[in-house]
């Protein structure tokens, strides 16, 4: 499984780098610090599933997640947002995200991710 992880935070995008490393058959393909740049790069490393924030510089990842199925409906979108409210999630699911998840659950992020591999 190829992921991409968009995240502003150099934090945020190192940790899930260290935690996807450790699971076979995944392979982070690219990063971004925002969604514009997301999607100036996301064609040219064809990943699987792109990892994407909420609140970033620019469109937030609602917009970003919308902007980018309509341009590549094969790829699965992740929201992983520290914003753990009810409309942040809805927005993302709105915009098409497969499932979003709260930062401080990273693991269950993993399995996801794990899932979809295995169901791939």
């Amino acid at each position: 499984m190829r992921v991409f992880v968009v995240d502003d935070s150099p934090t945020a995008r190192r940790m899930l780098r260290l935690l996807l490393a450790d699971r076979p058959g995944v392979d982070v393909v690219d990063e971004a610090v925002s969604a514009e740049d997301c999607l100036a790069r996301v064609a040219g490393v064809a990943p699987d599933v792109v990892v994407m924030d909420w609140q970033m510089p620019g469109m937030n990842g609602a917009h970003a997640t919308r902007e980018l199925l309509a341009r590549h409906p094969h790829i699965h979108v992740v929201g992983f947002t520290s914003s753990g409210s009810d409309g942040t999630r809805q927005a993302f699911l709105d915009a098409g995200a497969s499932e979003v998840f709260a930062k401080e659950h990273a693991l269950d992020l993993l399995d996801y991710l794990s899932g979809l591999r295995r169901a791939a």
